[in-house]
């Protein structure tokens, strides 16, 4: 009579089955890294570019209160350049009388439109645009 034979390890097949399901497993991980990296860059330059659009939106606002009770009447001599604390992020601004399409029923003589476009190039040209009405002339806030 024989004696049934006790196995003790993994065949070879069983081996390489393990080893291609690891492999994959690591390459799907690694790309959802990788792609999860990028958003993480694309979120932080997003952040920094609202930032410094809301600060220089601060420094023309100020501007126009301390320059001049009608507003209508500021002259804003850097329109575009870069910021010193972030010179791979440029800037345009645009001051205007606020004409929206939505305010159709309201009269706007008395409403000032500025808007701040930051451009940054990263894989391609990337934007970020804050606009704000104000009151031309009188207090401001």
């Amino acid at each position: 009579m024989r004696k049934p034979r006790t196995r003790h390890g993994f065949t070879l097949l069983e081996i390489m089955m393990a080893v291609g399901i690891l492999g994959f497993s690591v390459v799907i991980i690694l790309g959802n890294v990788r792609h999860s990296l990028r958003l993480d860059r694309l979120g932080r330059q997003s952040l920094i570019a609202s930032q410094a659009a809301q600060l220089k939106l601060e420094e023309i606002l100020n501007s126009m209160e301390e320059g001049s009770k009608n507003k209508s009447d500021i002259d804003i001599t850097d329109r575009e350049g870069t910021f010193k604390a972030w010179p791979w992020l440029s800037y345009k601004v645009v001051v205007a009388d606020a004409e929206p399409e939505i305010f159709q029923e309201v009269e706007l003589e008395d409403l000032l439109s500025v808007q701040i476009t930051v451009s940054w190039h990263d894989s391609v040209r990337r934007e970020y645009t804050l606009s704000h009405l104000t009151v031309k002339e009188g207090e401001f806030r």
